[in-house]
C-alpha cells in the first residue's frame, strides 16, 4: 500500500504543487508506520464508504462506532517512535498523554483520547497550556467518514508538524490562526482571551523543519 507521504512526494516532484518531505521526514513516517503494525494489529482500517450523501439519514448513523479505535492506536504509534527515540518523555494525565520534548526550544505536545457513543477520538493539543487543534475524526457519522486512510493522515500531519517544528498556532481578540507545511486556517472564537501563540522548534536538534504555508486572507 502507498502511504500519503509517498504519495506527497510523488505529486511533489511531478507536478511541483508542493515541497517534498526531505529523507529523515520520510524515515520518521515509515517508522510510524512500522509501529503502527503492532499498536493497530487489532484496528483494521477501511475504505471510504460508498454512500449516498443526499440522503439524509447517512448523517445520524455511525454504523461500526468501535473501528474508530484505530486512532487510537496510530497515537499510541507516535509515542512508541518518539520516546524510542528519545526525543520525548511521555506521562498520562487523565485523558490525556503528554509528551514532553527533550529540546527546550520544543513545544510540548497532548495527545487526548476520548470516547462518545462507543467511538473513539483524538485531539492532538500543543503548547503548556496547550491549544487543542483537531478532533480526529471531527465526526464519526456514516456521511463524514472518509475511509481511514484520510483519518490516519489528519492525526500524522498533526502530530509531524508539532515535532517537526513548523506549527504556528495564535489565538487571542476573538480569533485563532493555524498554519502549519501543510495548511492552514483562521477562525473565530468565543474566548476573549490576551493574545498568546505557540512557535516550538523541532524536537530533533539536527532537524530541519518544514516551511509554514502563506496565508492570503
Amino acid at each position: 500500500m502507498t502511504t500519503w507521504w509517498e504519495e506527497h512526494n510523488a505529486m511533489a516532484r511531478e507536478h511541483g504543487v508542493d515541497v517534498p518531505l526531505l529523507d529523515d521526514a520520510v524515515t520518521l513516517l515509515d517508522d510510524v508506520e512500522a509501529a503502527f503494525a503492532s499498536t493497530g494489529a487489532a484496528t483494521p482500517g477501511w475504505p471510504a464508504p460508498d454512500v449516498d450523501h443526499s440522503d439524509s439519514r447517512i448523517y445520524e448513523r455511525v454504523t461500526e462506532p468501535e473501528r474508530f479505535a484505530i486512532v487510537a492506536a496510530r497515537a499510541e504509534a507516535w509515542v512508541s517512535v518518539l520516546t524510542a527515540r528519545g526525543w520525548a518523555t511521555s506521562w498520562t494525565r487523565g485523558i490525556q498523554r503528554v509528551l514532553v520534548p527533550a529540546r527546550r526550544e520544543a513545544a510540548p505536545m497532548v495527545l487526548q483520547v476520548s470516547h462518545n457513543h462507543g467511538a473513539t477520538f483524538v485531539t492532538v493539543g500543543v503548547g503548556d497550556p496547550p491549544f487543542m487543534l483537531q478532533e480526529h475524526p471531527d465526526c464519526a457519522c456514516d456521511g463524514c467518514d472518509m475511509g481511514s486512510e484520510t483519518l490516519l493522515q489528519g492525526i500524522d500531519e498533526d502530530i509531524f508538524s508539532i515535532v517537526d517544528g513548523s506549527l504556528e498556532v495564535v489565538e487571542g481578540a476573538g480569533q485563532r490562526t493555524l498554519r502549519t507545511s501543510f495548511s492552514g486556517a483562521r477562525s473565530t472564537t468565543s474566548k476573549r482571551r490576551p493574545v498568546r501563540g505557540v512557535f516550538g522548534g523541532p524536537w530533533d536538534q539536527d532537524w530541519s523543519p518544514r516551511r509554514l504555508i502563506k496565508m492570503s486572507f
